[in-house]
């Protein structure tokens, strides 16, 4: 009976072990990709740190671009 609970007591921390990795996983996944993503809008023209707008930037373009909350490093060492 013992084992059967040490058992299931290491199947439980495995699973939350593995639940928590995962979730760490797709935070860096996701803040590399929004990183990616905001290095190379740099050049498509969306807002710049003047906060003047190029002329390659469309109005869709504009109206779907969401603004990190965030200044990035990039734009604060400037």
């Amino acid at each position: 009976m013992f084992a059967l609970a040490l058992v299931a007591a290491f199947v439980v921390l495995a699973l939350a072990s593995a639940a928590v990795l995962a979730d760490s996983g797709l935070r860096w996944w996701s803040a590399f990709g929004r990183l990616r993503s905001e290095l190379a809008g740099s050049k498509e023209g969306r807002i710049h740190s003047t906060g003047i707008r190029t002329r390659k930037a469309s109005r869709v373009r504009a109206a779907t671009c969401r603004q990190p909350l965030a200044v990035s490093v990039k734009r604060a060492a400037a």
